[in-house]
């Protein structure tokens, strides 16, 4: 479905659709006072030139897969992107949303960030910038996951899931984890964070783990962890 130059209100999605801007993600915007596109019957919704802002609730929520190419999610009210599923963002950006998790939380699925930043979320729980649960996160070429904040995983709160390939930088955290917050428990509650870069994140006040704090098993392989500041 080819989408012409407008702001359009928000939707509910209960069939596979593509949703394509003819002119640009600049001037097709999809908005609303609730969720902008809200997820039924795990549908399969790809959007391409497209932005998604100023929603009163989460930018896209719901259960279903999500791609997003070159496309914009931001100053979205609950949250930018809220899935249980798959999520790949390409030539993207989620930016300047707000929520208990910030840019992006996805559930049992595989967020994949190529040449996508996430940056400039606020998370008033914990995820300022991405929020995992039973998940992970691949990133390729330049994603940074930058300037995100939050009580807890400035950066990114991961609850049984696997970072891989991200850098994860300058983010901040009110309590701990400026970078990264690692959560669970019981058997294999644990997360892995692999090839990755923690660098320049900071936690607030006398608190701990600038760079990462890890309330779980958490295993690092060829990964930084630099540059962080805390109290201690």
């Amino acid at each position: 479905l080819v989408l012409c130059t407008g702001t359009y209100q928000g939707a509910t999605i209960d069939i596979d659709l593509t949703l394509q801007g003819r002119y640009g993600s600049a001037v097709t915007i999809l908005t609303g006072g609730g969720d902008a596109l809200a997820l039924s019957s795990n549908p399969s919704l790809e959007l391409d030139d497209l932005t998604v802002a100023n929603a009163g609730l989460a930018g896209i929520q719901g259960t279903g897969d999500v791609t997003l190419t070159d496309s914009v999610v931001h100053s979205c009210g609950a949250g930018g992107i809220d899935v249980v599923g798959d999520v790949t963002l390409t030539n993207s950006e989620v930016r300047d949303n707000t929520g208990d998790f910030g840019g992006i939380r996805v559930e049992n699925g595989t967020l994949s960030l190529t040449n996508t930043s996430v940056h400039d979320n606020v998370g008033t729980v914990g995820g300022g910038g991405i929020s995992l649960d039973s998940a992970r996160v691949d990133c390729f070429g330049t994603s940074p996951i930058l300037d995100n904040e939050a009580p807890e995983g400035g950066g990114v709160l991961s609850t049984r899931s696997t970072i891989d390939g991200c850098t994860i930088e300058s983010n901040t955290a009110s309590l701990t984890g400026g970078g990264v917050r690692t959560e669970g428990s019981g058997v294999g509650s644990g997360s892995s964070i692999l090839s990755s870069t923690l660098v320049a994140n900071e936690v607030l006040g006398v608190n701990t783990g600038g760079g990462l704090s890890a309330a779980a098993a958490t295993v690092l392989t060829d990964t930084a962890v630099t540059g962080n500041t805390a109290a201690f």
